[in-house]
């Protein structure tokens, strides 16, 4: 039972140290944004593609980026 308890304590506590992974949250669509805005004023891609890309899956971008 003693033993049980601190196993429950030091798990708690590792939780508590070593944070899990975090969802994406605005500021890292801000960075797939600032991404493609460089595409779009370089001329590498158009505006409408930009903007649906974004809206489609600005994940898959995020992931690729980072």
């Amino acid at each position: 039972m003693a033993k049980e308890r601190l196993s429950r304590m030091a798990e708690f506590k590792l939780r508590r140290i070593i944070p899990g992974p975090t969802k994406p949250r605005f500021h890292d669509k801000d960075k797939v944004e600032n991404y493609l805005h460089e595409d779009v004023c370089s001329g590498r891609m158009s505006l409408y593609d930009a903007q649906v890309q974004i809206a489609n899956d600005w994940l898959s971008i995020y992931n690729k980026i980072n």
